[in-house]
């Protein structure tokens, strides 16, 4: 086997003392002519949370350095867009995704305010794309990428010269063929050549290391885990699990505001791994490349730490499809997907709604096992599929209350598929391998949509089912040590009163000392299901008081159901207490989230 120290090592691993000019110099001119002279410079800008918008960014400034070799593509994070002057820019390519409830990057805000804020027509000449990446589960699908593009249009008072594609999940089809239009398009483009730039000059003057609070996805923070404890009851497999975590900052820097979200970055269960491993009949320590690097690792290592095993991805069925070799697995296939698919085709795939019912269903080894005849190596696996992201918790915690710790509630997934035990990435990584004192790699998402009124007299509604309840937990905190004298309602929804009340002690106690007016609904303990939606409309009086006296409003947890009942149940409550319409409900709800009164912060379960 070959040797590992012999492997070719990422530019990116070379050097450890790189400061974050350099890091963000070499980034940007990775597509760029090799040899300094006069270049056609484009700009590419991404805007991330979890890092794909920065693989399309690479994706199409790889093309053009392809199809041009005398144009200079630079590829640049939009949270260093303060060092971009659009004015001297002659091509602009965006590439941006969704989060949260329909809301750019966090890191994005400050690029997007500063076109949002200037004059109309301020680039005229400035040419552009958006490539918009968001997923359909969402109500506000692709909404990011929608008002980059409205801003886009606004401050150059152009079109796109390329309309603006709108991408479900990872679909590489389609934005390759964004790519395509995109690449094809510059190409024919008079660009004029500059044998200088401005980006490079100011990113080395204006971008200085932050220190080690500086930390992200990409440098990560490895905390203790300082304490766990349960906050449910289990007695049997219908009740929901779900844990405390508490871990440990003391000495890193790290901080964080109250509403902000704690990104975990886990491993895969090694059960899970060893089932895919079986599954291709392969050598756990067969060599492969790794997903963004040029550095060869054990499959087992990369599966069990950078692979999402559980999104099946259109182009692995088309590779599982075109490898079968048995006539059983043939006629299978056939049956599920009809004879047209059996080519590997992706495109025919895609197009097929059996495709998307089987994939959604099963993980890349019930694919595999499946048609256990097709010949996949483990280096069509890592190419197909999915990178594994961190995940996302509500800090429930105030910094104000212990700047040294940072807490977190997660519902623990557990269930059955094909008769085989599953269980969720990170939370059972958090609850079942991860003891005290372990140390878990995490950092903060910046959540500036989701914060406490800055005056303490506001009153504020808070609105939330199972974990939905963690940022409450800290913004009554907050509000308990400022002394905040608004008042502080909670309503709060889960099955069981004695099996499932998150922080039931805490909750109570503040209810009992007036620091929370708070109102339950125990769906399970009654014999008509009661939820959050119906504890409000029953209250609607005292809602649309506290409304009309400045009330900020926060919604925080499942956004298939909840979400939407509880805005079907302020908008009843509106109409109702001002006498208006539905429609000038929804208006009214409108205005009060421009004027940052009405926050969610929700997630597909």
């Amino acid at each position: 086997m070959e040797s590992r120290r012999d492997l070719r090592i990422p530019k990116s691993l070379k050097s450890s003392k790189e400061t974050e000019a350099e890091k963000a110099i070499r980034e940007m001119k990775e597509f760029c002519p090799e040899e300094d002279g006069r270049a056609q410079n484009v700009l590419v800008v991404y805007a991330t949370e979890y890092g794909f918008s920065k693989e399309v960014a690479r994706k199409v400034a790889e093309e053009l350095a392809e199809r041009m070799p005398n144009v200079a593509p630079r590829i640049i994070n939009a949270v260093h867009s303060s060092f971009i002057d659009l004015s001297k820019e002659q091509v602009c390519l965006l590439c941006c995704s969704t989060t949260g409830d329909g809301v750019i990057p966090t890191d994005a805000k400050e690029f997007y305010d500063l076109m949002n804020t200037g004059q109309d027509c301020s680039a005229p000449h400035l040419k552009f794309s958006v490539c918009a990446l968001g997923d359909r589960g969402y109500p506000h699908f692709c909404r990011g990428g929608q008002l980059f593009l409205s801003v886009l249009e606004s401050y150059t008072g152009c079109k796109p010269f390329v309309e603006m594609k709108e991408i479900d999940q990872e679909d590489w089809e389609e934005i390759e063929e964004w790519v395509d239009k995109v690449a094809g398009q510059v190409e024919s483009m008079s660009l004029e050549e500059s044998d200088s730039d401005y980006l490079e000059e100011a990113i080395k003057e204006g971008l200085h290391d932050s220190g080690d609070s500086n930390y992200s996805l990409a440098n990560p923070l490895h905390s203790p885990l300082q304490r766990k404890r349960p906050l449910t009851k289990v007695e049997s497999r219908e009740d929901k699990e779900t844990v405390h975590f508490d871990f440990d900052l003391s000495g890193s820097g790290l901080k964080y505001t109250c509403g902000d979200a704690l990104g975990i970055i886990a491993s895969n269960c090694p059960d899970e791994v060893n089932a895919l491993i079986e599954a291709l009949k392969c050598d756990p320590q067969t060599l492969a490349k790794a997903p963004g690097s040029d550095l060869y690792l054990p499959f087992e290592e990369i599966a069990l730490k950078s692979l999402d095993l559980k999104t099946v991805k259109p182009d692995f069925v088309a590779a599982v499809l075109g490898a079968i070799t048995s006539e059983d697995d043939r006629a299978y296939a056939t049956k599920v997907f009809g004879e047209s698919t059996l080519s590997g085709d992706v495109h025919h795939l895609k197009a097929n709604p059996a495709f998307h019912s089987f994939a959604s269903a099963r993980f890349m080894v019930d694919v595999l096992n499946s048609f256990p005849s097709a010949k996949i190596s483990p280096k069509i696996v890592v190419e197909h599929a999915r990178a594994l992201i961190p995940r996302f918790y509500s800090i429930s915690s105030s910094p104000n209350r212990d700047e040294h710790v940072v807490s977190i509630a997660a519902a623990v997934v557990r269930y059955e598929l094909f008769g085989v035990p599953r269980s969720g990435v990170a939370t059972t990584y958090l609850a079942d391998r991860v003891q005290e004192r372990d140390l878990v790699k995490l950092y903060i998402q910046k959540n500036n949509n989701f914060r406490l009124p800055a005056d303490d007299e506001k009153p504020i509604i808070m609105i939330g089912a199972g974990t939905g309840v963690a940022p409450y937990i800290a913004f009554l905190q907050d509000r308990e040590i400022r002394r905040a004298t608004g008042e502080s309602v909670l309503f709060f929804g889960c099955r069981h009163e004695d099996k499932d009340f998150l922080y039931k002690n805490e909750l109570q106690g503040w209810a009992e000392e007036g620091i929370v007016e708070l109102y339950t609904a125990f769906s399970r303990d009654t014999e008509k299901k009661v939820y959050i939606q119906h504890r409000m409309e029953e209250h609607g009086d005292r809602v649309w008081k506290l409304i009309c006296s400045g009330a900020h409003l926060y919604v925080c947890g499942d956004a298939n159901q909840m979400a939407k009942d509880v805005h079907e149940a302020l908008r009843r409550i509106i109409s109702t207490g001002a006498g208006i319409s539905d429609k000038e409900a929804d208006a009214y709800l409108e205005d009060l989230e421009r004027k940052g009164r009405y926050q969610r912060d929700v997630w597909l379960s």
